[in-house]
């Protein structure tokens, strides 16, 4: 569904309609691009600004973080491209493969295939139906839009750790994960962003999404929602339940990178995370790269300790960093590495559910980030 907002256009007109930009499908990432960007977290002090046309919005005070490097690879290359043979590109990162599908409209996430985002430590493949639209285009202020999109996937209970299920109080032969994703976009804005580097014409857009999570056992009483029980078990960290969110992207009509992409939680207010287009990345590229066989942790998914396993490091300052999925620092040391080292952090303190830890040279660069589970 595409509406127009009245009143956002009412303000536009009256304020200057023609200086605001339109994106278009020239923006959709393409086979063979790679775009950079950085994650930081927490950034209190951001302001979102007002609704409408010409906003300005200065988020050049943004901090250095996690660095990101998508690549857009032909989806043939995949490892699960027999089925899904509609996708065009694929992202292979840590957290898996991510396979898209491109139109004249629509760039569309497809599926996921990699641990499972539940932290039960499984490999899944995690297919939308309908796809998950990432863009649009063309995009224009006062645009609205709403999505639904759902995925399932089950596993044997074998491949779970009995601590899990030993309140069930059934034999259980399968899990099932269920998830729903409902989404209202609504582009309230266009003006002016600064970001750490530069300043760029945007349009915002606000999405507001709800995303339900749900399990489900197979046993004698058939499929059984034992949701409830189990994210007892699991924890918070592992999105189980409903969980509201809000995010606002800025959009520009040349740039392929989301120029900003703030994080909120259901209130739109509480700001959990900001990534942004990262400028001059390819500069700096030799002093932030970090090999993923260098840092292992193992085991993964891990209980009661993890023991970090550092190789070929050259000699200096390092600090090793994890992250809840809400991006909160919930954990840090510093270490000196030089060539293969151990280190040895008790969980003890830890939740069950997925973690991400980033490893810092001395310059506060970030070298890798990679997942991490957690389950007891």
């Amino acid at each position: 569904m595409k509406q127009t907002l009245l009143i956002l256009l009412s303000c536009a007109f009256s304020t200057g309609l023609l200086a605001q930009i339109e994106v278009t499908n020239s923006t959709f990432p393409n086979l063979g691009d790679t775009l950079f960007t950085v994650t930081t977290f927490g950034q209190a002090g951001i302001s979102l600004g007002d609704t409408g046309a010409e906003v300005t919005w200065d988020f050049s005070t943004l901090a250095d973080g996690n660095d990101n490097e998508i690549i857009y690879q032909d989806a043939a290359d995949g490892s699960a491209f027999d089925e899904l043979p509609n996708a065009d590109l694929l992202n292979i990162s840590t957290a898996g493969e991510a396979y898209y599908q491109v139109t004249d409209t629509e760039f569309l996430t497809l599926a996921g295939k990699g641990e499972d985002p539940t932290g039960f430590g499984v490999e899944a493949l995690v297919r939308f139906m309908p796809p998950i639209v990432e863009r649009r285009a063309p995009m224009n202020f006062g645009d609205v839009n709403t999505s639904e999109s759902d995925a399932s996937f089950a596993f044997s209970s074998d491949v779970v750790p009995d601590s899990l299920l030993e309140n069930i109080p059934f034999a259980i032969d399968s899990i099932r994960i269920r998830i729903n994703q409902t989404r209202t976009d609504v582009v309230d804005a266009f003006g002016m962003v600064t970001i750490p580097g530069g300043t760029f014409e945007v349009l915002r857009e606000k999405r507001t999404q709800v995303r339900s999570t749900r399990v489900d056992v197979l046993s004698f009483l058939g499929w059984t929602d034992v949701t409830d029980i189990i994210a007892g078990l699991v924890g918070v960290n592992a999105g189980l339940g409903e969980v509201s969110t809000v995010n606002y992207l800025y959009f520009n009509d040349e740039e392929k990178e989301i120029i900003a992409n703030i994080a909120a939680d259901e209130t739109g207010e509480m700001i959990t995370s900001v990534t942004y287009k990262f400028i001059d990345l390819l500069d700096s590229a030799d002093d932030i790269a970090l090999d993923q066989s260098q840092v292992i942790a193992s085991p993964n998914p891990a209980r009661s300790e993890v023991v970090f396993n550092f190789s070929d490091m050259e000699a200096g300052d390092y600090q090793l960093k994890m992250f809840n999925v809400l991006g909160q620092n919930v954990w840090q040391q510093d270490y000196f590495l030089n060539g293969n080292e151990t280190a040895v952090v008790d969980l003890a303190d830890f939740q069950n559910g997925t973690y991400i830890y980033s490893v810092l040279n001395e310059k506060g660069q970030t070298l890798l980030t990679k997942q991490l589970v957690v389950l007891k």
